[in-house]
């Protein structure tokens, strides 16, 4: 009886038929691959989002790895499937060489990466957040996150080169509404089956 209430508070918790709280959801994440980053050229990586993410909370992006001889060539988009397309750098780094540096772009960081200075391993809020052209990654939150997400790189000048390792689109959703009762009808049942095996 203790691991069915406990199991059924869990799933109130989430939100059962409702929409959870900013500070709840069920994590999520999904990577893809990063590579060769073309010069004077764009390139584009994807990752794909589970169809169980129907209603995105809060969200992140991550680039590891990212190496480039002149950053301020580079302008990075994050393009959600069906939302539209945010700005996550743009001719930012200056000719500060970039070697291998991690990125983790947050609403909640404290500034965008510097315009004139060296881009380190560190979290950064998306610079159209910053200029006040998009919500930055809020955008994407309360709408689905499903689907194939894309990663826009831009060289836009010849000359130099570079590339990363991977990408990850990271956060919390709310299931929707059936996928909590279906959970909900299997925990009765499960409880339901091992009541009679006990009693048989």
């Amino acid at each position: 009886m203790r691991i069915f209430s406990a199991t059924m508070a869990a799933i109130a918790a989430l939100g059962l038929g409702s929409t959870a709280n900013a500070g709840g959801g069920i994590p999520f994440s999904a990577t893809g691959a990063g590579g060769q980053i073309q010069d004077a050229f764009f390139s584009t990586f994807t990752l794909n989002v589970g169809p169980e993410v129907e209603q995105v909370l809060t969200l992140q992006l991550d680039i590891t790895g990212l190496s480039h001889t002149h950053p301020d060539d580079l302008k990075v988009y994050l393009i959600h499937p069906f939302a539209g397309v945010n700005i996550m750098l743009e001719d930012q780094g200056d000719s500060f060489d970039l070697n291998g540096v991690n990125l983790t772009f947050l609403d909640s960081a404290s500034s965008a990466a510097p315009d004139e200075g060296q881009i380190l391993s560190q979290a950064y809020r998306p610079l159209g957040l910053v200029r006040g052209v998009d919500g930055g990654l809020g955008d994407f939150v309360g709408i689905s996150g499903a689907g194939t997400w894309s990663l826009l790189v831009i060289d836009d000048s010849a000359g130099d080169q570079g590339g990363f390792t991977s990408f990850t689109v990271s956060g919390t959703y709310v299931p929707e509404p059936m996928t909590l009762s279906l959970l909900a009808i299997g925990v009765v049942a499960a409880f339901r089956r091992r009541r009679l095996f006990a009693t048989a």
